[in-house]
């Protein structure tokens, strides 16, 4: 398994996953910021009610950043197409839309599809090129 499989199995708490499976992930820490905020928070009080209790996840302004060591290899969700910068940091980080969000704050999980990494190649080689 790849790195990414590693961590989105144990957020999927089944211990093996397979490319190209739709899998219910745990989601270590939810990131929104200024922007997209207010409205992640609308859906989530729209879809789980007005006085829901926020599902026990780590929730972080963009603003604030902390060291988070490789070992716990979190996954991290955010409203910002930055989010996967945050992957450079040994977790899976994604950028994801308000409802998704929402979501999120209301379930501690989402679905997500497990991705198949890696080139395909159709046909041969060219003799003058080698493969890696």
């Amino acid at each position: 398994m790849t790195t990414t499989e590693k961590i989105l199995a144990r957020a999927f708490e089944k211990g093996q996953i397979v490319p190209g499976e739709n899998v219910w992930v745990k989601a270590d820490i939810l990131m929104t910021h200024d922007v997209c905020g207010p409205g992640t928070i609308g859906i989530f009080k729209n879809e789980f009610g007005q006085n829901a209790k926020v599902h026990p996840i780590n929730i972080k302004g963009f603003r604030v950043l902390e060291y988070v060591p490789a070992f716990q290899m979190p996954v991290l969700f955010g409203t910002d197409s930055d989010t996967c910068n945050a992957g450079a940091f040994g977790q899976f980080a994604t950028g994801i839309g308000n409802t998704d969000a929402g979501f999120i704050m209301g379930t501690g999980k989402l679905l997500i599809k497990v991705f198949v990494l890696g080139p395909t190649c159709a046909g041969s080689l060219k003799d003058e090129i080698e493969p890696l």
